[in-house]
């Protein structure tokens, strides 16, 4: 095995007992000693390499949440309001109003087979004038099936013929199916259960299009070229063709990360869930690249598509309520369930409604079955209130915020979803961090593109694509922001004692930068270049 001493301009540790460094010493895929010069100078067998002596080093960056469907959704049309550049480099340019949408979707149309229906995504109808429906979509594409998945990936609109085609009516009896004004279905299916309708007939889920070795490569990919070097899958259907799909990447040379696979709990009882978890886990043996053990757990929707527990006065004071994706009694027993099994879940909670009963089931369950490292981690956490954030320290679990949110639908959070107040709180993560909340920042890849730095700038600014500031006593400080997204996301999910730093025996995952976040300003924060990264000792460049 090699053994390699790496000089840099300056080492970021985030060690606080030793912030900076110069030098880093690996063996095999640890690390063998950091510090200064004198740090390293005993270790003579060591080879000096210094092709990144003027570059910054500072722990992989850890993604606590995204999902490798991020990968493969690429296969579909990007729909978006904000730009996108996809992972062979083509840029998406914005979509500013309905006719550019509609241009996009047309000229999709036609390089599309016959008979092939066209899956687009990305897209959020809040920020043009009107929310689209069936008909919109009838008069650009007449003659295919088409399913337009929105930007929170809870809602989606789809045509007549997919409606014809799929049996979807009003007898579905589903909550979910979405009628207009005039008591017609209007195309739009909110959460899981009636999307699973159009799904089901088109024989395709773009959550669960991940049995491809070559997906989770370029997963791997997109996310070295941020930095990241450890990053969860949440809500991974775990099925056998999954789990060989991904141990077969994590054999390729080329894959340069280490996933932890997030079974969605929802899609079996728990007595099956947690059988499965518990036998990759047995079987996961030595592949330090995939990292089994969790659960997540699903509850309410997304703010962006009105379905989000939103306690009173709910969205904008005239949509009542969210959906939940199941029963609250269901969702609490859950929590029991895997708890009382001793594994850790992540628990996906947008609304104040859906926060709150989480925190009364978690209660419960350690009231019941006390444990004092389970690790526990609420998901999201929009519109966490300041008395709830007492209540999860209390209970000992850590919030992974999905910050970007702030930065991509801040501006309709605050003009047509929750209003002034509410955005001021939206994703509290100054106040947990008062608190000693243990917190995390996350992207929800694809939902937000993949970057930590970009997360720590929006955290930092809590300024939205528009330039309102949201939350100015929420913003917090770089050095907060670069625990965030190394060493805290790495506690949440039980690997602070091997990830998350860059100490003496853990595992040699480096990110590696051209310029230090600390001195460039914080509006450039996500202008810094990742070089590259190193895994368990491997160089990979960018």
């Amino acid at each position: 095995m090699s053994k390699k001493i790496y000089i840099a301009k300056k080492i970021i540790t985030m060690n606080p007992s030793m912030p900076e460094a110069t030098h880093i010493a690996i063996d095999g895929n640890r690390i063998a000693a950091v510090g200064p010069a004198e740090a390293v100078a005993h270790l003579t067998d060591f080879e000096i390499d210094t092709q990144f002596q003027d570059k910054v080093f500072m722990p992989g960056f850890v993604e606590g949440h995204s999902h490798s469907h991020g990968a493969s959704i690429w296969d579909g049309i990007f729909m978006g309001r904000f730009g996108r550049t996809d992972p062979e480099g083509r840029h998406w340019p914005d979509l500013e109003n309905l006719d550019q949408v509609a241009e996009r979707l047309k000229q999709a149309d036609a390089e599309l087979p016959a008979g092939e229906h066209l899956m687009c995504w990305g897209f959020d109808p809040n920020y043009y004038s009107d929310r689209i429906d069936r008909h919109f979509i009838d008069a650009v594409v007449p003659n295919r099936e088409v399913m337009i998945l929105h930007y929170n990936n809870h809602v989606c609109t789809i045509n007549s013929a997919l409606i014809e085609n799929a049996g979807i009516t009003k007898s579905n009896k589903i909550e979910g199916i979405h009628e207009n004004a005039q008591g017609e279905i209007s195309g739009e299916l909110q959460e899981f259960t009636a999307m699973d309708l159009a799904f089901a007939h088109l024989d395709v889920n773009v959550f669960g299009e991940v049995e491809s070795p070559s997906t989770f490569l370029r997963y791997a990919k997109s996310a070295q070229q941020v930095g990241i070097t450890t990053i969860t899958d949440l809500y991974n259907p775990l099925t056998p063709d999954v789990v060989e799909a991904m141990e077969t990447a994590s054999q390729d040379p080329a894959f340069s990360i280490r996933l932890a696979p997030v079974l969605g709990v929802l899609e079996q009882s728990s007595q099956e869930g947690i059988a499965r978890i518990k036998e990759l886990v047995a079987k996961g043996g030595d592949n330090d690249k995939l990292i089994y053990g969790s659960g997540k757990l699903m509850t309410d929707g997304a703010i962006s598509g009105y379905t989000a527990r939103v306690k009173w006065p709910f969205h904008d004071g005239t949509v009542e309520n969210g959906i939940w994706n199941a029963p609250p009694e269901t969702l609490c027993q859950m929590v029991h369930d895997y708890h009382q099994a001793g594994i850790r879940l992540d628990i996906h909670t947008i609304g104040d409604e859906a926060s709150e009963l989480i925190i009364n089931a978690m209660k419960d369950a350690l009231m019941m079955w006390p444990n004092f490292d389970h690790r526990h981690t609420l998901q999201h956490c929009q519109l966490i209130p300041h008395h709830q954030l007492k209540q999860v320290k209390r209970l000992g679990l850590s919030i992974n915020f999905l910050i970007n949110h702030n930065y991509y639908a801040g501006d309709m959070s605050l003009k047509k979803h929750v209003g002034y107040e509410r955005t001021r709180r939206m994703n509290p993560v100054a106040s947990a961090h008062s608190l000693g909340i243990n917190c995390g920042l996350h992207s929800d890849s694809p939902i937000t593109p993949l970057g930590p730095l970009f997360c720590a700038k929006v955290a930092i600014t809590r300024k939205s694509a528009f330039g309102e500031i949201l939350g100015e006593f929420e913003a917090i400080t770089i050095e907060q922001a670069m625990e965030m997204v190394t060493i805290n996301t790495a506690y949440s999910m039980g690997l602070d004692d091997k990830i998350g730093s860059l100490e003496i025996s853990k595992l040699a995952d480096v990110a590696i930068l051209e310029d230090d976040p600390y001195a460039v300003k914080v509006d450039d924060l996500d202008k810094i270049k990742c070089v590259g990264t190193i895994l368990g000792g491997d160089v990979y460049v960018n």
